[in-house]
């Protein structure tokens, strides 16, 4: 069931962020358009200075488990942007608070009390603090990036 829910995950991203422009690197120069969204990791670099694959999420399964009333799958959300700017980068800063935000809106439809299970059958929860997707920057943000990751819990069936 995990490669269902990230698959989900993906679509619903995809879908949801497609009007979201971002900084992307580029041969010809900096561009704007949608962050990639990407199952596990970053897809192979062409050179050792492609970035082509960022601003991007990186859906990557944390853990899970089973039980008698069904299933639930802790799902990391790397959220990672592009920041040209040199000095205080509050354009990164930006960017990445707002892909945090949309992430959150697009997601937060799963909640047991919206009654809207991502593709029909996963149903996001709080975590075992009762928060609802928290992020956390990295300490060491590898300049020109900047990132932060989300953690979603969901929950499942289970053996279908």
């Amino acid at each position: 069931m995990i490669p269902l829910l990230l698959e989900a995950m993906k679509a619903k991203l995809m879908a949801g962020l497609k009007d979201l422009s971002l900084v992307h690197q580029s041969e010809q120069g900096n561009k704007a358009g949608p962050p990639h969204v990407w199952i596990g990791d970053l897809p192979p670099k062409r050179n050792p200075k492609d970035w082509s694959g960022i601003p991007c999420v990186l859906l990557t399964p944390m853990g899970g488990h089973h039980s008698e009333e069904g299933a639930a799958a802790d799902v990391a959300l790397i959220c990672v942007v592009f920041n040209p700017e040199d000095g205080d980068g509050s354009g990164g800063e930006n960017d990445l608070a707002n892909l945090i935000s949309k992430i959150t809106g697009l997601l937060i439809e799963a909640l047991d009390s919206k009654g809207c299970p991502l593709d029909g059958r996963f149903v996001l929860e709080p975590d075992r603090q009762g928060r609802i997707l928290p992020w956390q920057k990295s300490d060491q943000q590898p300049k020109p990036f900047i990132q932060a990751t989300m953690t979603s819990t969901w929950r499942y069936k289970g053996w279908e």
